[in-house]
């Protein structure tokens, strides 16, 4: 544990990916917390209110079902690399996650032991935490960089909002059905 988290603080001082500025992935990061993400959707709301027009405003909440368990080593590989972490790094973090095994125990029989377990990386750790946040940034930059070209999501004085997200949960906003349905497909 100790070797992984050193690992993931030389990954931390890394600059993000330029692309990855644009994405709103306010989970995993020093002093936020969930509530961080519902005062600033409170505040776009509340804000409407206070427009000369009215401006309609829709929401899309999702929650990417199983994502930790479904986060591929061939995944966090891609997304280390385009972050610009240093191969030696990625190579050391990914070593740290292959070769897993486990125990099997059913109703207190040993039915297996050593079983080869590599499907994707551990979860409940601080390794996760950072690989999960560097691989959704990773997918998601590429669909901001295009909804915010199209000019979907809710338009204001000072700014753009198509998305939020918090760990593996996604809000998007549109000023209309049609470009909400636009950024959910």
């Amino acid at each position: 544990k100790w070797f992984v988290g050193s690992l993931v603080c030389l990954c931390e001082r890394y600059p993000p990916h330029p692309a990855a500025r644009c994405v709103i992935q306010m989970a995993y990061q020093r002093n936020r917390e969930s509530m961080h993400v519902y005062q600033a959707l409170n505040s776009l709301v509340s804000v409407t209110a206070d427009w000369p027009h009215h401006l309609r405003m829709y929401l899309f909440s999702g929650d990417l079902e199983t994502a930790f368990d479904r986060l591929s080593i061939e995944l966090v590989t891609d997304s280390l690399k385009w972050w610009g972490i240093p191969d030696l790094i990625i190579a050391a973090l990914i070593e740290e996650n292959s070769y897993q095994h486990i125990s099997i125990e059913f109703q207190g029989l040993d039915v297996g032991d050593n079983v080869c377990f590599n499907r994707c990386v551990r979860t409940g750790g601080k390794d996760s935490a950072f690989f999960w946040k560097i691989a959704f940034v990773f997918l998601l930059a590429p669909l901001v960089e295009c909804w915010d070209v199209a000019k979907l999501g809710v338009q204001t004085a000072k700014a753009s909002w198509c998305h939020a997200a918090w760990s593996d949960n996604v809000w998007l906003f549109a000023q209309s059905c049609a470009d909400l349905e636009k950024l959910v497909v």
